[in-house]
């Protein structure tokens, strides 16, 4: 019998799992007013409770403007929709993402071009984002991924230089700060979700969140079947979709809003410090660099690095025998959306969904020439989810035991 648990041993972790999602009475009483009112629903937008959530997260987020929906996934659809991008229109977006990062463009006939991501952010790249920019290039979506940031300030001056819009794809970043401005702030028009595993949740749903009055009516018309909403200035009908978030949603929303900038985030900033001393002084483990302009911290996903070369072990075998000890953690937590199956291609590399681009793309091209997005997806990231951070420091301490118990007996995975 082994020490690691994957090999009959005991596990490090042996506390419970700090819930999620996180709900008490606060949330009961929500849902009963949503339910008492029997107004339930999104029509006519936005409805009373979702108006006054969507108040309170635009000012959080440093946004004039914020409107729900019904996924992170939509948000970027629509944000893309009302900028007006479609036909053949190129989109750039980092190779290591979710998939809808670069599928909302293809819902719009549009077409993702591929960058690669940052070795010490996993973030888009802002110095090969230029080489990416073609006469048919009309928006940039970066992403804040796991706990970083992207280096908005760049990607800014980039998108003026060359009259581009931005669309933050903020799906990770609820409550972060940038040099002092919130994600969410910086683009024209931006996406958060708040899927079931999300830093904020109401199972499902999303939002975006703008400066501009302009793209405000724009995104709340598209989600209300291109009906112009009650609010005085709404001033087109056009073609949309039904997308409104229900007032359930919205009410747990608000809870979870408050809750997140009250007692969350101040927890898991004080873990997140905790886990990655401890991580720092463990052998062939790093996390990624600490970065100064991130000037308030949050994230889905504390990533821990781990170097195969080093010691001649599979990360996936790392991660198997972690999860074997008690900790929930993932190895290709995301990988190059041009290899993920649900990205699917065509005979000729162009997107299996979309027969008007045969022969016009071919997204076989970017294998390979994304290396730091490949290496990280298949290698070396562990990705560990924010809810693990909302434990005691108790919790987070053994958390940080089952990473060095792992690291101090790996011979045992190479037999």
């Amino acid at each position: 019998m082994g020490k690691l648990a994957i090999k009959g041993g005991k596990k490090a972790y042996t506390a419970k799992l700090p819930p999620w999602p996180v709900w008490d009475r606060k949330e009961e009483r929500a849902l009963l007013e949503a339910l008492h009112k029997t107004d339930w629903g999104g029509y006519p937008p936005p409805n009373t409770i979702t108006k006054r959530f969507c108040d309170k997260f635009g000012k959080k987020h440093d946004s004039k403007y914020c409107f729900t929906n019904a996924s992170g996934t939509v948000s970027l659809m629509l944000a893309l929709k009302a900028l007006d991008i479609g036909w053949e229109h190129e989109v750039i977006v980092p190779a290591l993402t979710f998939v809808a990062t670069a599928s909302c463009a293809l819902y719009l006939d549009a077409v993702p071009v591929f960058v690669d991501v940052k070795p010490d952010t996993l973030c888009i790249d802002p110095d090969r984002i230029e080489a990416a920019i073609t006469p048919k290039t009309r928006a940039i979506i970066p992403v804040h991924l796991g706990a970083h940031a992207c280096e908005m300030d760049k990607i800014m001056e980039l998108a003026k230089k060359h009259n581009l819009y931005v669309v933050e794809d903020c799906a990770h970043a609820h409550g972060m700060k940038y040099q002092g401005k919130s994600a969410g702030a910086w683009g024209d028009i931006n996406a958060f979700s708040f899927q079931s595993s999300k830093v904020m949740t109401a199972g499902e749903g999303g939002c975006i969140t703008t400066n501009s009055e302009a793209y405000y009516d724009k995104c709340m018309v598209l989600t209300n079947a291109g009906r112009k909403g009650p609010r005085e200035g709404a001033k087109f009908d056009t073609f949309g979709w039904a997308l409104r978030m229900t007032e359930f949603q919205s009410a747990i929303l608000e809870v979870g809003l408050d809750r997140l900038f009250t007692k969350q985030m101040p927890v898991k900033q004080k873990n997140y410090k905790n886990f990655q001393k401890r991580i720092a002084g463990i052998p062939a483990l790093n996390t990624l660099p600490e970065d100064k302009n991130i000037t308030r911290k949050s994230g889905y996903g504390f990533i821990v690095m781990f170097d195969e070369d080093e010691f001649g072990v599979p990360r996936d075998k790392v991660v198997a025998a972690l999860n074997a000890e008690g900790v929930p953690c993932f190895g290709a937590f995301y990988e190059p959306v041009y290899n993920a199956g649900i990205f699917p291609l065509a005979d000729d590399g162009s997107p299996l969904t979309l027969r008007q681009l045969r022969g016009k793309v071919d997204y076989r091209k970017f294998r390979g020439s994304c290396p730091v997005s490949e290496k990280a997806a298949y290698h070396r990231t562990i990705w560990v989810l924010h809810r693990m951070f909302l434990g005691s420091q108790t919790q987070t301490a053994m958390m940080a035991d089952a990473f060095e118990k792992v690291m101090e007996n790996i011979d045992e995975l190479r037999k």
